[in-house]
């Protein structure tokens, strides 16, 4: 899975500049780091107070809560988006992939026998 900051596409929606999320940060957090948060190429790792604090920044300019998660967009692995011949998604591990591609009623034999299984245990 990806995980990228997107501060820079909320910013463009609501018609924030940097200069103008950098004046209401002034003291607060370094010009450079302000700055780099909020190119479009975003950053690799994000401190969770400056997130905090440019949270409740635009949390105040906009007049609403902004969450935290709005600033993050999730990209999963190709492999967790195709599906098995089981029906399942892939799970990366290249034996279970093979049995749910080889096996493709297995699920269904699985809860058939705990089916059975859970029938016989209340009979007894």
């Amino acid at each position: 899975m990806t995980v990228t900051f997107d501060l820079h596409r909320l910013m463009q929606a609501h018609d924030i500049s940097a200069y103008r999320l950098e004046r209401e940060l002034e003291g607060q957090l370094n010009r450079n780091t302000i700055y780099a948060m909020t190119r479009q190429s975003g950053v690799k790792r994000i401190d969770l107070e400056s997130l905090s604090k440019i949270v409740n920044v635009l949390s105040a300019l906009l007049g609403r809560p902004v969450q935290a998660a709005k600033l993050f967009t999730v990209t999963p692995e190709a492999h967790t988006l195709r599906r098995t011949a089981a029906g399942t998604h892939y799970t990366g591990d290249r034996e279970t992939d093979e049995v749910l591609d080889d096996h493709p009623d297995i699920l269904e034999r699985l809860a058939r026998r705990n089916a059975t299984s859970r029938a016989t245990a209340t009979h007894e």
